[in-house]
């Protein structure tokens, strides 16, 4: 009678834990996973403020090899696409899956057009693809070359340094570069240069 109960005990305990143990490697993938911010984005402030909040830590814990890259807070998809590429080769690892928010998702598609034996997969969170209203919006308010141009774009600029020195970063900013690359024609054009259909 001890045994079965014993028995009994072992298994109820088994039958508790096997959920926990089923999840331990729910997220891992056979590559890291490099997670990518979006326009006015960082990787982390001060180490204790995370862009993507608590996102890495969840996938972690629970089996992924979790990366968080560092980008141009504003600049071209192209030029952090270059940044993203040297980071991604920075790494050491054979390939990467990229997970991209907002304009880094079409940071990535350069990425992944720079250096395709080294992205596994793309996968796009609310993602730039088509343009930003919000961008056409900004661009037909802010004439290029114009006062109120110069003058959004060295906000922009001093934003994106001052995230620089919060987050230990050395990105270059381009605030109007930024503008034009997530505008629906902006968006059009680089779509059309790396050959996505989207």
């Amino acid at each position: 009678m001890r045994k079965l109960i014993t028995f009994a005990v072992i298994m109820s305990c088994a039958v508790l834990a096997a959920p926990t143990l089923s999840h331990a490697s729910y997220t891992k993938t056979k590559h890291p996973i490099v997670l990518v911010h979006g326009v006015t984005g960082f990787n982390t402030i001060g180490g204790l403020i995370n862009y993507f909040h608590n996102v890495p830590w969840n996938l972690e814990r629970s089996g992924a090899r979790v990366y968080s890259a560092s980008v141009s807070f504003v600049n071209s998809s192209e030029q952090r696409g270059q940044q993203l590429a040297n980071y991604i080769n920075g790494l050491g690892h054979s390939k990467v899956n990229i997970m991209a928010h907002s304009q880094g998702a079409p940071t990535s598609r350069v990425t992944a057009s720079l250096i395709p034996h080294k992205v596994a997969s793309v996968t796009s969170i609310n993602g730039v693809n088509k343009g930003s209203k919000v961008a056409d919006v900004a661009r037909g308010i802010i004439p290029p070359g114009s006062y109120v141009e110069g003058g959004a774009g060295a906000i922009a600029n001093a934003l994106g340094d001052l995230v620089n020195a919060l987050s230990g970063s050395n990105n270059p900013q381009d605030g109007i570069a930024a503008l034009e690359t997530l505008t629906t024609p902006g968006t059009t054009q680089l779509n059309n240069a790396l050959g996505w259909k989207g």
